[in-house]
Order: structure tokens, then C-alpha cells, then sequence
């Protein structure tokens, strides 16, 4: 993204904010992999980087851009340095948070969307997540602010599954006097606008003086001269996805034999819906219910007629597909199916012309 930027945000018409994401394959001398998929050497990462003028998302202006009366009062699971030997995590509101740490607002309102995220949409319980501030010496030197995203997996502790980083440096009137090149030094201490220091990108700033591309300081409309700061949002996505099965994978004794269940939220589940005739060799039970397979379609769905319905119960719930649409001879009567739910094993009947409906409206509300 930084590389990029200069074509980027021509291509945003040059307005801030600009985010970029990327996902892809990252690489790392790991000397020893190890705990399952904690610590390897190539892994999937997402990254989001949003690029913005400092003086735009400053405190003053912070209501122009955000609302910090929805959220000040909010409360973040954070574990900040000087809390470290003494719990695993406290629970503060926002706004006490920001008198206490005194951490940017926009930096605090990311940190509020990013665990809203984790509790709310994937569900985590929040005893299990919370935000670890990383000191000086852990950080890296152009982190001014670093937070880990950190969820509890029992015996492997704490593990981090992402991160939120505000990479910035001050540009220093010093700094820019060190620099040869004429045109790059002039553009600089235009952005400088006769003040002693002001934060840029640490990766926008690198790559301007490397390359000498002047498409990483912008000018806005109204003449000034800015180089953006960068917040990074970084998740591994193989620690998230081990997480997510981790937390929700149960096994429980129902009518004495073990039931396996993968308890995800219905939107995220891989397999939404599956089709199961009550009995494979019954023709026309096969036949009706791969029309309502083939009726099903903008759903995630499975056709499944193979053994037991039991034992296809069970595989629908090991693999967390979170409804189960039934056919059997009452549907041939009145054209109406049963749709059982994996986390309670109830059971309801709707109509064929209902079931679209019905099935939205679950996949929502559970």
C-alpha cells in the first residue's frame, strides 16, 4: 500500500481518508514453528491501512469526522502497561480511558469498532479478548501507539491474532535542513507551515526520500501542504480462523453418545444451510428435496442424503451448519419442512413458500 499510494489516491481523486486493504501470503525467519498454527513461517495476513491528515482527526476536530458521544462511554476490555502485574484486563469506559492514557480519539474510536467486531459479530465472549498495550522496548520505534488484539485459548494463554499500530514520526525542522534534495526539502518545510515539528507516515516519509516521488505529499484545496499518517490494522488470519474454532468447538454427551458441535455465528459459518431427504432411498423424498437444494442456491448450501438422519445431524453439526432443512413424508402431504437449529437440536415446520424467508430471518437473529 505505501509503494502504491501515489497512484492510489489519484485514483481517490486525491481525498483523505484513503484505506487500502491487502491480504496475502507473509514470511518470517521463524526459528522454531511451533503451537499449532501460533508460530510459522509463512502465514496469511490482512492488513488495512488508512491514510489521514493529522490535523483532521486531531481532538479538536474529532466531532467534524466521528461522534464521540456514542461512544465515550462505551467500554474496552484493555490491558494498558501499568496494569500488567495486576490483572489480565481492565474494563473502563472510553472516555475515562482517554483521560487516564491519554491516547488519541481516533485512535481510541478503532480500538472500539475493532472489539465491537470480536464481541459482537464473531461473538467472542469478552472474558476471552482484550487490547495489550505493547511498552517502548516492545513496540517498534516508529509504533508511537501499539495495541495487540489478544484472545484467551486456555491452555496456549493469551495469543495475539492482530494488531493496531499508529505508525507516525515527527518531522523536526533539524531533519529537514539534513536532507540534499532541494525540491524534497522545499515541499517539506511547506508542510512544516513555520511549526517546529509535526507527525508524518514513517512509510510514506521513507519512500518519498528514497524514491524522490513528490505523489506522497498531497496538496489540499486549500493549499496546504500535508504528508499523511498512517494507522495500520493487522490480522493473521490463520491464528483467527484456529481461534474461532478453538472458542466455539464443544463436545457434549446427548442421549449418552458424543456430540461434536462448531458453534459459529450463522454468518460466518462455512456451510449455511443443509438439505436432507429423511431416507436416501425414497425417490420422490430425494427428488422433492433437491428441488428445494436447487430453490436454495443464494445460500451456502449442501445436499446430503448419505447414511442416517442422525449421523447426518451430527456431521452438519461438527462442521457448524447452523440449520438443517428436512423432507420428509409430511412435506409430500403439505409442503412442509422442518428446519432444525444446531446449537439447541429444536425443531420447527415451515411452509416450502416461507422457507427463503424464515431462513433469512434466522440467519440473522441467532
Amino acid at each position: 500500500p505505501y509503494v502504491n499510494f501515489p497512484q492510489e489516491i489519484i485514483v481517490h481523486r486525491n481525498k483523505l481518508p484513503l484505506g487500502l486493504i491487502v491480504v496475502g501470503r507473509a514470511f518470517r525467519n521463524e526459528i522454531s514453528p511451533r503451537q499449532l498454527l501460533m508460530r510459522l513461517r509463512e502465514f496469511t495476513q490482512a492488513e488495512l491501512q488508512i491514510f489521514f491528515d493529522i490535523d483532521d482527526w486531531s481532538d479538536e476536530n474529532f466531532d467534524k469526522y466521528f461522534d464521540w458521544e456514542s461512544i465515550k462511554d462505551r467500554k474496552l476490555h484493555i490491558l494498558p502497561v501499568k496494569y500488567r502485574n495486576k490483572r489480565p484486563y481492565i474494563e473502563r469506559s472510553i472516555e475515562d480511558i482517554y483521560t487516564e492514557l491519554r491516547l488519541p480519539k481516533f485512535y481510541l474510536y478503532f480500538m472500539y469498532k475493532i472489539q465491537e467486531f470480536y464481541l459482537d459479530i464473531l461473538g467472542i465472549p469478552r472474558d476471552r479478548f482484550r487490547l495489550y498495550e505493547l511498552d517502548e522496548k516492545e513496540r517498534s520505534f516508529y509504533n508511537r501507539y501499539h495495541f495487540d488484539v489478544e484472545l484467551y485459548l486456555d491452555e496456549l494463554g493469551w495469543v495475539e491474532v492482530g494488531g493496531i499500530h499508529f505508525r507516525a514520526i515527527e518531522l523536526t525542522k533539524d531533519t529537514v535542513n539534513d536532507i540534499n534534495n532541494k525540491k524534497i526539502k522545499n515541499m517539506l518545510l511547506k508542510i512544516l507551515e513555520g511549526r517546529d515539528k509535526i507527525l508524518v507516515g514513517y512509510d510514506l516519509y521513507n519512500h518519498l526520500i528514497l524514491s524522490e516521488e513528490t505523489g506522497f505529499v498531497l496538496t489540499k484545496p486549500d493549499g496546504k501542504k500535508i504528508l499523511p499518517v498512517e494507522l495500520e490494522l493487522s490480522f493473521g488470519i490463520d491464528r483467527n480462523i484456529f481461534a474461532l474454532i478453538w472458542i466455539f468447538y464443544f463436545k457434549e454427551l446427548v442421549n449418552k453418545e458424543e456430540r461434536i458441535v462448531l458453534r459459529l455465528k450463522p454468518y460466518i459459518a462455512p456451510i449455511e444451510v443443509a438439505v436432507l431427504p429423511l431416507l436416501e432411498n425414497k425417490k420422490e423424498l430425494v427428488r422433492k428435496a433437491k428441488e428445494i437444494y436447487n430453490h436454495l442456491k443464494e445460500f451456502d448450501v449442501i445436499f446430503d442424503s448419505s447414511g442416517s438422519i442422525g449421523r447426518r445431524y451430527r456431521r452438519q453439526d461438527a462442521i457448524g451448519t447452523p440449520f438443517c432443512v428436512t423432507i420428509d413424508y409430511q412435506t409430500l402431504k403439505d409442503n412442509t419442512v422442518t428446519i432444525r437449529f444446531r446449537d439447541t437440536m429444536e425443531q420447527i415446520r415451515v411452509h416450502i413458500n416461507d422457507l427463503t424467508t424464515k431462513l433469512k430471518e434466522l440467519y440473522f437473529s441467532r
